[in-house]
Formats: structure tokens, sequence, C-alpha cells
């Protein structure tokens, strides 16, 4: 189910986020600390512990359930969800730099809603959550046999 991407933020410090992950994302921004903690028998130790810094944003997904419209354009295959507070995407972004979600592309982010054109350069990016083709999907054990019993 696709998720509803949440009211864009006012001010001028926002990004449009273009999103492929089929139910979106939620944003956050935190950070760690170390607190300590009493255990039993006296036993103290420290742990750490993330803690939220920021109010989170849902960013849309492109899915949209079946009879219904999209809630965001879509581009690409990416969803766009503008007025993404741009302090809470940087965060973001700096928390999840190594994540596989930025480094292939899934999820980006442009100060301009004109920038639907790397979207469109992208559309052919795989997320893995795509439904399956049975004739000529390479998840699909036995596909290529399918395909040609198909043209048959």
């Amino acid at each position: 189910m696709a998720s509803a991407p949440s009211d864009p933020a006012t001010g001028t410090d926002t990004v449009v986020c273009y999103c492929k992950m089929p139910g979106g994302i939620i944003l956050r921004a935190g950070e760690w600390y170390t607190r300590t903690e009493g255990g039993v028998g006296g036993v103290v130790r420290e742990v750490k512990e993330w803690r939220q810094t920021k109010e989170a944003f849902t960013v849309a997904g492109p899915a949209v359930p079946y009879g219904q419209h999209a809630k965001v354009p879509v581009v690409g295959g990416y969803a766009m969800t503008v007025g993404v507070p741009r302090d809470l995407w940087e965060a973001w972004l700096a928390d999840n730099k190594e994540s596989q979600l930025v480094k292939n592309n899934i999820i980006f982010a442009s100060p301009k809603v004109d920038y639907a054109g790397k979207a469109r350069e992208l559309e052919g990016t795989k997320t893995g959550l795509e439904p399956l083709n049975r004739g000529h999907d390479p998840r699909v054990k036995g596909s290529e046999r399918l395909e040609t019993m198909e043209a048959a």
C-alpha cells in the first residue's frame, strides 16, 4: 500500500524528493547519545541510544492502490514529493549516505520541481520490488523457457 506524503513544509527552504520505493519512505533525523543505566546487583553500564531530533516527514512512493489515482506526480517511476524540509533531507542524507537507497539512486532530491530530467534518465533503475514479469524476469526460475513457449 502506498504511503500518503506529509503535508509540504511552508517556507522557501525545501527540496523536492524523488522516490522509487513503492510504499515511500519516512525520513527521520536524530543523534546518538550515551546514557548510564543501572542493572542488577548495582552494576552500572553505559548504553548508546538514538533519539529523533527533527520531526519525521513521509516521502511518497509510486505505488497506487488499484482503482485510485496517484496523490503526487510520478515521473520515470519516481514519485515526486514537494516541500520536504531541506535541513531534514540533508541530515537524513548524511546519516544514510552509505545506504543502497542513496547509492543506487532509489531516492534523491533537488531544489527545484523542474528537476524531473534526472528521474527520466534513471527510469530503468530497479529497486528489486517491482511486480514479477513471468515471461521475462531473472527472478522467475525458467522464465526464459516460458517466453519461448508463449512465442510458439
